[in-house]
């Protein structure tokens, strides 16, 4: 992973109960999309929130990458 570029990190639901992922990208400063329809706060971490469902959130990237 450390030759990886233009990483970001998509989270799926987990939000504030589960801050693994998020706390492994804010270290080595990868951008975070969170995909959740309760805890959509991105806090410190720099990134995209979508306040929706995971396959909602995912159809949402998917169209906007088109």
């Amino acid at each position: 992973m450390a030759r990886a570029k233009n990483v970001v990190i998509i989270e799926l639901g987990a939000g504030l109960d589960i801050p693994t992922v998020r706390n492994y990208g804010e270290m080595i400063g990868w951008p975070l999309i969170r995909i959740n329809p309760r805890d959509s706060d991105l806090g410190s971490s720099s990134g995209v929130s979508l306040p929706m469902g995971a396959l909602d959130g995912l159809k949402a990237i998917c169209s906007a990458l088109k």
